[in-house]
């Protein structure tokens, strides 16, 4: 037997392969603690249908538990159909011995009438004794009382670390084959609206202060975080963890200090503060001359800018230019150093080619392997890709391509070994599937990127533990009596703080 639904507080099953006249159907119903459908409503009618239009196994016909007497049709257990008979058109057949009831395919599920001795599928209905797999949303956890969906069973609903449930934690398969209450949401934790900050400015780097963004401190220019090892340590980011709560403390910046300034030879330096953007002024003894800046400022990394300068013996500076007036005037002395130079320069590059064309010749080298650009760009060729997993590397699959194909694959993935027939043996490792317990904060809050596994459909029917999922019955527009459940809708989430004058972050405008 396939379940085909619970309607109206009654589960309802069709038989697979197996057909029988309509009191051996009765009989079949009957030693399985059920009956053929009695009294089947409106909205029993629409669930029939929709669920056994939907099944891809569905017969063309179906007993169900009316029949006729020499009057009327009854039910089996002797009351009249009514107002509840569903016949394709008015009236409904004159009744005549020996038939039965069947719903009909070809009419839309609707009532023929039949011999009795007519070998079809039959309907059974009875009383639920299990439910469906109850909702789960993203980031939840339910554990059950029992190892089934019995009537009775208790699940019970928790949240990943990190996120609040909203909703009942327990509830109960009913007598009608229903959990209990609705599916409740488990909603990421807030760790509240960052205070303003005096040093510098704060940015909120995923929009929010739920769990898992990240709130960056940034000291103003010229300013460096307190205690840092160096004066270009100037931010600082805090994590919104588990518990609600920002990780670490609220950070402290002070002036950039850039120590006492360089002293040079000769001369002396003048100044009165040592932290960003103070000068220190240089000037040298008298019989010297200053090269280089006369002034250096202390810059935002806490070095001083630009290089220092230094003192220079004014009589030196007259020897130098004297020597330099006299060299010119004999020119024919450096044209012959020139000369040298040039030929000294044409042996070099014959020695560096007659090496290149012995090691070339002695056997490949590691050079040999690479492709260079001109014939990657220029080759068309397709890589031919055969996977399989060798004994001695089990964590690896090896592709065959030509040696001038072109692949981009990140380096330390990668292994390459020149074979004899001219290919090249590409090792890469094996991708390995990962667990997703919740949607990651880059995807939640970046709209513009896809849906990750698994899909809404798995999410609403289905558990982590089961490899099946269950396929819900196409009942639009008929929903209401759907047997499975639906995640409620989640609300938007709470609007980021609002960045006040000062460059703090202040807690949003109340809702109107």
């Amino acid at each position: 037997m396939e379940v085909v639904g619970v309607f109206a507080g009654m589960c309802y099953a069709a038989s697979r392969d197996e057909q029988t006249d309509w009191l051996g159907a009765q009989r079949k119903c009957l030693d399985r603690g059920s009956t053929l459908p009695l009294r089947i409503d409106e909205s029993t009618r629409r669930g029939l249908r929709a669920s056994l239009s939907a099944s891809s196994s569905a017969k063309a016909f179906y007993w169900i538990g009316a029949s006729s007497s020499m009057t009327e049709w009854r039910w089996v257990d002797g009351e009249g159909v009514g107002e509840s008979a569903d016949w394709p058109g008015q009236p409904s057949p004159i009744p005549s011995a020996s038939e039965a009831v069947l719903l009909a395919r070809p009419l839309d599920w609707k009532w023929v009438p039949a011999s009795q001795t007519a070998w079809n599928s039959f309907l059974c209905q009875s009383k639920p004794k299990f439910c469906t797999s109850p909702g789960v949303g993203e980031a939840t956890k339910v554990t059950f009382s029992s190892h089934s969906y019995a009537i009775g069973t208790l699940c019970f609903y928790s949240c990943d670390p990190g996120y609040d449930l909203h909703g009942i934690r327990q509830r109960e398969c009913a007598e009608n084959g229903r959990w209990t209450g609705s599916i409740p949401n488990c909603f990421r934790k807030s760790c509240g609206a960052v205070r303003q900050w005096k040093f510098g400015r704060i940015k909120l780097l995923n929009k929010t202060t739920l769990f898992e963004s990240e709130v960056e401190y940034e000291c103003s220019n010229g300013w460096h975080l307190s205690n840092s090892p160096s004066p270009s340590y100037r931010s600082l980011r805090r994590i919104c963890q588990s518990d609600g709560s920002w990780s670490g403390s609220e950070p402290s910046c002070e002036l950039v200090d850039c120590g006492r300034p360089p002293l040079i030879a000769n001369g002396r330096v003048d100044v009165e503060s040592t932290t960003y953007e103070s000068a220190a002024n240089y000037t040298c003894h008298q019989g010297f001359r200053l090269i280089g800046p006369e002034s250096l400022m202390c810059g935002d990394r806490g070095e001083w800018q630009p290089a220092t300068p230094f003192c220079y013996d004014i009589a030196t500076l007259q020897e130098i230019k004297g020597s330099t007036s006299h060299e010119q005037s004999s020119g024919s002395g450096s044209d012959s150093t020139i000369l040298m130079a040039v030929l000294a320069s044409v042996i070099v590059a014959i020695l560096c080619y007659g090496i290149t064309k012995f090691a070339k010749s002695t056997g490949p080298s590691i050079g040999d392997l690479s492709i260079s650009r001109d014939k990657l760009n220029a080759s068309n060729a397709a890589i031919y890709a055969t996977p399989s997993i060798p004994p001695q590397r089990p964590d690896s699959v090896i592709y065959y391509a030509p040696t001038v194909a072109h692949m981009e694959v990140p380096p330390h993935l990668l292994q390459l070994q020149q074979l004899p027939n001219g290919n090249i043996h590409v090792t890469l490792p094996i991708g390995r599937q990962m667990g997703r317990p919740s949607l990651p904060s880059s995807m939640l809050f970046n709209s513009s990127m896809p849906p990750p596994s698994p899909t809404p459909s798995q999410i609403l029917y289905s558990f982590d533990h089961e490899p099946i999922y269950d396929t819900p019955p196409d009942t639009v527009p008929y929903h209401m009596e759907s047997v499975y459940e639906r995640l409620p809708d989640r609300p938007a989430p709470p609007p980021p703080p609002i960045r006040g004058e000062s460059g703090g972050m202040v807690p949003p405008p109340p809702p109107r």
